[in-house]
């Protein structure tokens, strides 16, 4: 494995806690299906110890993640697993990086995972990348000195739909022939504005040219589609999940939240829906942004037992 090491200086804690406020209203704007320049290296200037694209599965360039460690921590930090949205055909991983940034500062470490997007292999080759990330992440914990007892997984838009699939698929799927054996213990799942329901988005009012372009036309699409929705695998047993939906959302309808939410309180597991009113595909403002975020820190400092600011 030819990781490539640097080691970054982060500022105070109480610096770091400070300005996490103005990170996060930067960070609330992202928009999945909207691209935006990758952040400046300098942005993790100290913040962290960092290995990039390290490879976690095949051969193509786009199985590779980042890790970020944030220094000074008196016992290895809680770990999340963050995945970029960008309708499974658009943005890198690279793209992610301030809207990740609010978890260094307050003490998480993050694994940054890149995936193979639909103009290079349809779907679903980005669910088995994510499976094999998560699973990468959790063999490699004490190398990069990370508490992998305490794995949340997170992701907006497509990445959010794609952290699901790897939290809520069962063996039966098929999708972890490339990397054996079981799931890790997830703690959490954040799912920003994610996609549920798949087939909702190849047909009808809300069919989306990303959604048809990502699951082929080859035989089956529907099928296929039914198989890589988070609502087909709702079942007891899932891990706790926070969802973050605007409700006016013109990319990801709305109601595949509710819909999700419902599911989950049905089946009995332990679920929110942090509703941003007016809220568009993260375009929220910056008061319902700071409002969203406080909930994703204090659902998952109540998941895995880190602190928030």
């Amino acid at each position: 494995m030819n990781a490539r090491t640097r080691r970054v200086a982060w500022p105070s804690v109480s610096t770091r806690r400070a300005a996490v406020l103005a990170v996060v209203l930067v960070a609330v704007g992202t928009a999945a299906a909207c691209a935006r320049p990758a952040a400046d290296e300098r942005a993790f200037n100290g913040a962290a110890k960092v290995w990039r694209d390290l490879r976690y599965l095949g051969t193509s360039p786009n199985q590779r993640l980042d890790v970020f460690v944030p220094n000074d921590q008196p016992s290895p930090p809680p770990v999340v697993v963050y995945v970029h949205g960008g309708g499974w055909m658009m943005l890198r991983k690279e793209n992610a990086q301030l809207s990740f940034a609010p978890f260094l500062s307050t003490g998480w470490a993050v694994a940054n995972v890149e995936y193979r997007r639909g103009f290079e292999a349809t779907a679903p080759a980005a669910v088995v990348d994510v499976r094999c990330a998560v699973k990468w992440v959790v063999r490699h914990s004490a190398e990069h000195g990370v508490d992998a007892s305490r794995l949340v997984l997170v992701g907006e838009s497509a990445g959010a739909h794609l952290v699901m699939m790897a939290a809520f698929a069962d063996s039966t799927a098929g999708f972890d022939a490339a990397c054996p054996g079981p799931m890790p213990a997830v703690a959490g799942i954040v799912n920003w504005m994610g996609v549920t329901d798949v087939s909702d988005l190849l047909a009808g009012p809300n069919a989306r040219g990303w959604a048809t372009g990502w699951i082929g036309v080859l035989p089956g699409a529907e099928a296929r589609a039914q198989l890589v929705s988070p609502l087909r695998w709702v079942r007891a047993g899932l891990p706790p999940v926070l969802t973050v939906h605007g409700d006016r959302d013109g990319t990801v309808p709305y109601a595949h939240a509710t819909r999700l939410h419902a599911a989950l309180a049905s089946a009995g597991v332990a679920a929110e829906l942090h509703t941003l009113p007016g809220g568009d595909h993260g375009a929220f403002g910056p008061s319902a942004g700071a409002s969203a975020w406080s909930a994703v820190l204090r659902f998952l400092a109540q998941r895995s037992g880190a602190g928030t600011p």
